[in-house]
C-alpha cells in the first residue's frame, strides 16, 4: 500500500466541506482587498468560478 502512495498511485481526497471553503475564500477576498466594507457578498455562481 506504501508503494502506491509513493508512486503517485492514489491521492488524497479533498473532504473539506463547501461551507468551509466558501468562508475561506470569502476571508482570503477580504484579507486581499478585493472586498471591501458595506460591499455585497459575491454570489454563489461568481464564487463557484
Amino acid at each position: 500500500m506504501s508503494d502506491l502512495l509513493e508512486s503517485g498511485g492514489l491521492r488524497q481526497v479533498d473532504i473539506e466541506p463547501a461551507y468551509r471553503r466558501v468562508a475561506r475564500m470569502i476571508e482570503e477576498q477580504i484579507v486581499a482587498g478585493r472586498l471591501k466594507t458595506g460591499q455585497l457578498l459575491p454570489t454563489e455562481g461568481e464564487l463557484a468560478e
